[in-house]
């Protein structure tokens, strides 16, 4: 049973529960061994000394090894083994391509490279080369392994040793915690890839071996964060217990009155959040410093610490650079005499899918973290420390996909904390729940420099841009609400979007323009009352043909895309008069009660007017009151008018995806929007629209916009809404909220690792857990009894082999056991973020790039396996290089010419 504090009493108004019961903190439990499965043929990643035993040991249990060794570069030495330079994708892409000649790819993969080498302890150059052998090994394995087009699901056992502690001892390389954030992300993000950590005890030798090597012959469920600790002759896994903490009696326990405190990061929100309050509970004297400087003076929220009691130094300094922390260490000293604590909340903001991260991204959020926190334990380790607190985030427990980055950088200073690495003293890691307001998430990134538009204020140096909306400062989100609850508009998502692009890249040629394609909305942005202001991120990261983009948010990832740029030639002229004469005015729109009115839009927002429609489509005038507000290219308002105005029965719809948007030009206070249908059913519409000039010049362009009827009421979107800010519907973490319980740690010891959220970690970690679909984690169960649906004619088994195949990736993905060919992908529990991963899946499986829009579309195997069907056929008589997916339309007409595509600068 968890160990209780007393709980004092806490206003829940701006935290959603009482502070007192936002923690938890690590536990292990004992699990009784599964049962064993054969090893089989099996790709090892083994060296010398632990790694050679454990290999030899399960090639002479019987296993079928292929085995692969670190070499300076690919190819097959004196012993017959496969070399590979570690971290290198185009190395583990050759092995794979030559063991698909030579028997095939296992679907057994066991990385015992983390074994390899001696503990970095405080040498970062050391833990950089450790990332080779572990964390970036497995990141290329995965890689390689996602662009092979596995036939089969692969199994991947990442083997470390003393990279976890159960009782305060024998966590000796937490270097290779780095690797929680494959553990942990990789099964959300591949559903053919499975993945297990084993930790051993190197300590204790070929006991260690002998226990690492039976649990590779037992079934392992593979899903995000399977982890299995082997100590002693037990297997536990890591579990969280909560605890209730009391506010402490007097303000500044855990502080010194007076003392001096170093804050990395201090310059951004959080730490100068914390640096005021620590002034105001001890009169602390603040040592704030970041990269990029104070100025020329203090500035307002210096001004604030010192009317709070405090007295603040401002330095510049990179806390990965040794010089400079000494630099900052003398002027602390020099400045205050001596230093008491450390607060660490330097970093950078991630993100990114594993298929696509680049090193180069990881190493820079991984950099503040690994190589900081190392840096800042050779400068301060010597001094007589009372705190050093490290401030991470749930990411670290409970990676959502798009996180590897940010759950690897936390992982590895939680496990420097419960190993005591290098500092004197009490050393704490928090790993807290999203903070609202201060832009945690946000603000965690260094800035580049600023950004002048309207939703987004700054560049960071990883290449992201951020910002933090709120109503009451963004008239698109209050004049915007579904349900009563602001929420952002599809459009200004894509307007995010082809910022990022305009922002982070340069047009390769003068006639260049930004296209989007396979556009998918995941999670409506929705900002409930008195949330805050919550940080909106856009990211662009390399992909195959242009970048991928993505917009995350207060759930995580809202909405994603490619973009590239195209030279579409000149833009055509549409004939207004002669698409107004194909129609006739519209009849008036139905007339709908306050409480059923699910979209209210406010008076800034555009109308449409000269209304005209026909069976087949649609077009009207939309003007803005006033000139556009802001640097817009795609004016959300007014793109959501041009493309939403369709008289469609007076029922809630709701887009799901664009299939391309092309931009090419910036659209002014008046336009002309063209609706024409592709199809439309009773749930599901889908459109081309063309939205124009005042003289029919086209300005965007966008193909197989998809919408789908909102089934329920506007009563019960409120109540939605109010939960959708969070992955668990709780909301975040308000800055007073967050310094009581920050205090309360301080005044109560409850180990090296604490999680400190309102969410429900329990619920969080669930939630994770149950978004890995696992393959090979023992049988699922169909949705219903198959025996009953076999008798009453319900299920229809795959009949050809596409069939067959699309099943089993419907199964993984989905996680349902048993599907028919007419079974509905949505009956079966499918929304618009499994349609993403089913994509991707379908496209590693059959090699065919599958529009969002025909998921919806068709969403069936029987009528799927059809289209793909088309799709093979026209990609095996196209000229090469020529492909579906590389049009300007994701129709189902797949003969559409392909825009020309530029190379990126």
């Amino acid at each position: 049973m968890a160990d209780t504090f007393t709980t004092s009493t806490t206003s829940t108004a701006d935290t959603g529960g009482p502070v007192g019961d936002w923690f938890a903190v690590p536990a292990w439990q004992d699990e009784p061994a599964p049962a064993p499965v054969p090893v089989g043929r099996c790709l090892a990643f083994t060296g010398d000394g632990l790694a050679a035993r454990l290999t030899d040991r399960l090639r002479s249990s019987g296993a079928g090894l292929v085995a692969v060794v670190p070499g300076p570069a690919y190819g097959i030495d004196a012993a017959g083994r496969y070399t590979v330079r570690p971290g290198e994708r185009a190395d583990v892409e050759k092995l794979l391509a030559d063991l698909a000649v030579s028997g095939g790819m296992p679907s057994r993969v066991v990385l015992a490279w983390p074994l390899l080498g001696e503990p970095a302890g405080l040498d970062v150059a050391a833990a950089w080369q450790a990332q080779q052998l572990g964390l970036f090994a497995a990141l290329a394995l995965a890689q390689a392994l996602g662009s092979s087009q596995l036939l089969e699901p692969v199994h991947l056992d990442v083997i470390t040793a003393g990279t976890e502690d159960l009782d305060g001892t024998g966590l000796s390389r937490p270097e290779h915690a780095t690797l929680a954030g494959i553990v942990r992300v990789l099964p959300l993000e591949m559903p053919d890839l499975s993945v297990r950590q084993l930790d051993l005890d190197p300590a204790e030798g070929d006991a260690a071996i002998e226990a690492c090597l039976a649990e590779l012959t037992r079934a392992a469920a593979g899903g995000a964060g399977d982890q299995v600790v082997l100590r002693g002759g037990r297997r536990l896994r890591r579990d969280y217990r909560a605890v209730s903490v009391p506010a402490p009696a007097d303000p500044a326990d855990g502080l010194r009155r007076g003392g001096v405190y170093v804050i990395t990061g201090g310059l951004g929100g959080i730490g100068l959040a914390m640096a005021e309050d620590l002034a105001r509970r001890a009169g602390a004297k603040l040592v704030l410093f970041g990269r990029t400087g104070a100025g020329s003076g203090p500035d307002a929220s210096v001004r604030r610490i010192e009317a709070a009691g405090g007295e603040v130094l401002v330095l510049t300094a990179d806390v990965t650079d040794e010089a400079d922390l000494a630099r900052v260490r003398q002027a602390a000293r020099h400045r205050f005499g001596r230093i008491d604590g450390i607060l660490h909340a330097a970093g950078v903001a991630g993100g990114g899918t594993v298929a696509v991260q680049e090193r180069a991204a990881i190493e820079r959020v991984l950099a503040p973290k690994l190589a900081g926190t190392l840096a800042l334990a050779r400068v301060f380790g010597a001094d007589d420390l009372d705190i050093v607190v490290f401030f991470g985030s749930t990411t670290a427990v409970a990676a959502q996909p798009g996180q590897l980055d940010a759950c690897a950088a936390h992982a590895f200073c939680d496990a420097v904390a419960r190993s005591g690495h290098g500092f004197r003293g009490r050393v704490l890691a928090i790993d807290w729940g999203g903070w609202l307001d201060t832009g945690m998430a946000v603000a965690g990134a260094a800035p580049d420099r600023p950004v002048g538009h309207p939703l987004l204020d700054r560049r960071h140096s990883d290449g992201s841009l951020s910002g933090a909306l709120a109503p009451a400062t963004h008239w698109v989100l209050d004049q915007h609400r579904v349900g009563g609850v602001p929420m952002l508009p599809a459009t200004a998502h894509l307007e995010l979007m082809h910022r990022a692009v305009l922002e982070l890249t340069s047009p390769p040629a003068p006639d260049a323009a930004v296209e989007l394609r396979d556009v998918s909305f995941v999670r409506p942005f929705a900002v409930p009352p008195d949330a805050g202001a919550p940080g909106v991120r856009v990211t662009l990261t390399p992909a195959a043909t242009g970048w991928d983009v993505r917009v995350f948010g207060p759930a995580g990832l809202h909405a994603s895309a490619t973009a590239d740029w195209v030279r579409p030639g000149p833009p055509p002229r549409h004939d207004l008069g002669a698409i107004q004469a194909r129609c006739a005015p519209a009849p008036p729109a139905p007339k709908l009660a306050a409480d059923e009115e699910l979209l209210i839009v406010g008076p800034d927002w555009p109308v449409a007017t000269q209304i005209r429609v026909d069976a087949e489509e649609q077009t009207a005038r939309i003007e803005l009151a006033d000139p556009p507000p802001g640097d817009y290219w795609l004016h959300p308002a007014l793109l959501d008018r041009a493309v939403g105005f369709p008289q469609l029965d007076g029922a809630g719809w709701l887009p799901v995806g664009y299939g391309s948007l092309l931009a090419r030009a910036p659209l002014p206070g008046m336009v002309h929007g063209h609706v024409r249908y592709t199809s439309r059913g009773d749930e599901l519409i889908s459109a081309d629209v063309t939205v124009t000039d005042a003289d029919g010049v086209e300005l965007v362009a966008v193909t197989d916009l998809l919408l789908r009827r909102v089934p329920v009421a506007p009563s019960a979107w409120a109540s939605w809404a109010q939960t959708a800010t969070s992955p668990t519907g709780e909301e975040g973490i308000r800055p007073a909220a967050g310094l009581d319980a920050f205090a309360r740690l301080l005044a109560t010891d409850l180990g090296p690792q604490v999680v400190a959220t309102p969410e429900s970690l329990p619920g969080l970690l669930a939630q994770v857990r149950a978004a890995s679909r696992v393959p090979g984690a023992g049988p699922v169960p169909p949705p219903e009894d198959l025996e009953q649906r076999l008798l009453d004619g319900q299920y229809v088994a795959p009949r050809t082999e596409l069939e067959g195949a699309l099943a089993a990736v419907w199964s993984r993905v989905l996680g349902v056991g048993q599907i028919g060919v007419t079974d509905d992908f949505f009956e079966l529990g499918g929304d618009s973020l499994l349609g993403v991963q089913l994509a991707a899946a379908i496209r590693a499986e059959v090699g065919v790039k599958v529009p969002m829009r025909t998921l919806f579309d068709l969403p069936s195997i029987e009528r799927l396996a059809v289209r793909i069907e088309q799709l093979q056929g026209f990609l095996s008589s196209a000229d090469p290089g020529a492909t579906p997916a590389g049009s300007t339309s994701t129709s189902d007409s797949v003969a559409d010419e392909p825009i020309p595509r530029l190379a990126r600068p």
